[in-house]
């Protein structure tokens, strides 16, 4: 369970977006700079990425419907995700049909030296990135960390080995290895085809899921307006995945409790979803304070506002 004082975007997912931004900057340039077509298929996937992580971060801003119907911003977000990929597709083929012109070409010839230092940089930032979530999520969920970061190591160690494989052939008056460069981009451009359909596939779900009935919320919104603190459950969203549903809702609270008792509050409505809802396999829950220009009286107001942290302080 998430619950937090107030609703906020959440900081991590756009680090990320900032992040492959970056990259892709970094490694676009030195592409053209070095004549590299992996490099070039790498930084073209670093777009994708940070497409993927913009479309994350603006759904968990929006994570739950209003109670009076869906919402209706879900069919330009579905509209901006096909608009991201055929871009994005459109710059996979283009890597793939140079690179091929590249392999038919008689005069190969290694990326510079530049292209060598950014593949080495890339794929140190990736796994430091990679093994820091690991050790933040712990062993246990090794699995589900090297999903989210699978696409982003292959692709990167794909260009790696055709940039490196290219100048050390070059190096050693290898030709065959000079081909490694241009055959890493075509498998580096099928990795942004799959990363492109993963995130199409998820926006067209999500967008479907926001369209259920009204009457598939009312059981959980008014189980959880029975929890003792709740004063309204402003947002409820109900995802379906497979078997099972994940919860997303916003409630309000008396704003002079403290910030614990927030929390347990939180606590409290989870555990009834969760209860009396077997298939409920999560539930997320963002605490804001009840707005003051409707006053609320309750037990509470005796506490010294000195002895704890309330949600307006």
């Amino acid at each position: 369970m998430t619950s937090r004082p107030v609703a906020s975007t959440e900081p991590a997912a756009w680090i990320r977006t900032l992040m492959n931004l970056l990259l892709a900057a970094l490694k676009g340039a030195a592409a053209f700079m070095s004549d590299s077509r992996s490099l070039l298929a790498d930084a073209i996937f670093s777009l994708s990425e940070a497409a993927e992580s913009a479309a994350r971060s603006k759904s968990s801003d929006k994570a739950a419907t209003p109670r009076n119907g869906s919402d209706p911003s879900q069919s330009s977000k579905v509209i901006a995700a096909v608009i991201y990929s055929v871009v994005l597709l459109f710059g996979a083929i283009h890597v793939t049909v140079s690179s091929v012109r590249k392999l038919l070409n008689d005069d190969l010839a290694a990326p510079s030296a530049v292209a060598g230092i950014i593949a080495v940089l890339v794929i140190g930032i990736r796994l430091f990135v990679f093994s820091s979530d690991l050790s933040k999520h712990g062993p246990e969920q090794g699995g589900s960390r090297f999903d989210a970061h699978g696409r982003g190591l292959l692709s990167s160690c794909l260009m790696t080995i055709g940039v490196i494989g290219a100048m050390t052939g070059q190096q050693f008056d290898l030709s065959y290895l000079l081909y490694l460069d241009p055959a890493a981009a075509i498998l580096g451009s099928c990795v942004i085809v799959w990363n492109v359909y993963k995130m199409l596939s998820r926006s067209i779900i999500i967008s479907s899921s926001l369209n259920q009935c009204q009457e598939d919320t009312a059981p959980f919104i008014e189980t959880v307006q029975r929890v003792v603190g709740v004063i309204t459950v402003d947002e409820l969203y109900a995802r379906e995945m497979g078997h099972y549903i994940m919860i997303e809702l916003k409630i309000s609270v008396n704003p002079r409790i403290s910030v614990f008792e927030a929390n347990e509050i939180a606590n409290r409505a989870k555990v009834l979803l969760q209860t009396r809802f077997s298939h409920v396999a999560d539930v997320k829950i963002r605490v804001s304070p009840y707005d003051p220009g409707y006053p609320y009286k309750s037990n509470h107001e005796d506490i010294p506002s000195s002895e704890h942290t309330t949600l307006l302080q």
